[in-house]
């Protein structure tokens, strides 16, 4: 289809609301489809602030209407980790099953009348939405994020991937209920070819279309080369949380024989701890949460992004954003994050949790400032397919 449409776009969250790369993603794809000419409106959530919250409101943000609305539960998806587990499971069951936000959505739908809906992260606005959009006869395209449809925390980290988490009997139902309520929407894009292939493995999405599709990079922004040449710069921009290897990367850095300064941009459950590892060392350098034009210009002042995840990566914006800003990147070979990052090209791989080798691989990149600065036009270059008309380009074109 090329014609004009009216496209619902659903995100569990969606700006200023957010919490990774996702949220983000669904943004540019709203606003990249509004600036190619068609009429976008978006449904989302809100915490609680009364009674009220239960009723979508309606408001115009940057050009686009959002509807935004409290899903009736225990507590908002972003407070999770205030909660112990038995009232995580209550949680989960409760939103899975969130008929309050069937009808709301459907409600606002029936409406506004879209051709077509986009669904990013349906958890925490609820998992009964894909059947509600097909009994609409809606077509409906689902944008995968990560592996929450078949675990419930989103997170299977590194060695564990056999633990009790992975063989107890309420994931293994939780997962079940997923494959069921998901069905099989008309298509299924995932940014990476991993993430597609580890649900079909699962038995997801048996009669969808399924597609590749890269994230969109808002815009290629080469970044200004660092003056100083005298010790490599390195970047880690992200949740300041175990499974993202932050904590691991200072370890990895404080025993290591190079001169570096790591500049650390984010913000998360495990600053504190990290702050107290980082102490007074001068090597470290903390920003804290970045927003807008500060996590662009962040990118002139490093010689290297690293990537150090833990856990099983879909496709990491910071990749791509380190990537379009001409940074090569340093990144745990886990998940999708090959499918980016080449070695020796764009950047580096590690062993993902393994200290020697990510030593290893610093202390190279330490030594091969030539090389870093060669790599800089190939890491933008590697990603200016990626740009937000392009995916919208092709996103169109999957729409049956």
């Amino acid at each position: 289809m090329t014609k004009n449409m009216k496209i619902c776009l659903i995100s569990n969250l969606y700006p200023p609301i957010y919490r990774g790369g996702a949220e983000k993603i669904a943004e540019r794809v709203a606003q990249g489809l509004a600036a190619a000419g068609h009429e976008v409106f978006v449904i989302s959530t809100k915490q609680w602030s009364g009674r009220k919250s239960f009723k979508p409101a309606a408001t115009e943000e940057n050009g686009i209407k959002v509807y935004r609305f409290y899903p009736a539960n225990i507590y908002y998806y972003l407070d999770g980790h205030k909660h112990n587990v038995l009232w995580r499971v209550k949680w989960h069951f409760l939103d899975m099953f969130n008929c309050h936000s069937r009808a709301v959505v459907k409600k606002i739908l029936k409406e506004e009348k879209p051709d077509v809906v986009i669904t990013h992260n349906l958890m925490g606005i609820g998992f009964l939405l894909p059947r509600m959009i097909r009994g609409l006869g809606i077509k409906h395209i689902h944008t995968l994020h990560d592996v929450q449809l078949a675990v419930p925390s989103g997170l299977i980290l590194r060695g564990k991937e056999n633990n009790w988490e992975q063989r107890t009997w309420l994931r293994k139902i939780y997962e079940a209920i997923c494959r069921l309520l998901f069905n099989s929407p008309d298509v299924v894009v995932s940014p990476s070819k991993w993430l597609l292939d580890f649900y079909a493995q699962k038995g997801f999405f048996k009669k969808s279309k399924k597609e590749v599709l890269p994230n969109p990079v808002e815009r290629i922004y080469p970044a200004g080369i660092p003056m100083d040449n005298s010790i490599l710069k390195l970047l880690y921009l992200g949740q300041i949380e175990e499974h993202k290897g932050s904590l691991f990367l200072v370890d990895v850095l404080k025993e290591i024989d190079i001169d570096f300064k790591l500049h650390i941009a984010g913000d998360g459950s495990k600053m504190e701890t990290l702050k107290k590892m980082v102490g007074l060392d001068s090597r470290f350098v903390i920003h804290g949460k970045l927003v807008g034009e500060e996590a662009v210009k962040i990118f002139n002042l490093v010689d290297l992004t690293v990537v150090p995840s833990l856990c099983y990566e879909n496709s990491p914006s910071v990749i791509y954003e380190s990537l379009a800003a001409g940074v090569p990147v340093l990144a745990a070979k886990i998940g999708g994050v090959a499918e980016l990052v080449k070695d020796g090209e764009n950047g580096f791989t590690f062993r993902a949790g393994n200290a020697e080798d990510l030593a290893r691989v610093l202390k190279h990149a330490a030594a091969s400032r030539d090389e870093l600065q060669k790599m800089r036009q190939v890491a933008a270059k590697s990603v200016e397919d990626f740009g937000i008309e392009n995916y919208i380009q092709q996103l169109i074109k999957y729409i049956p």
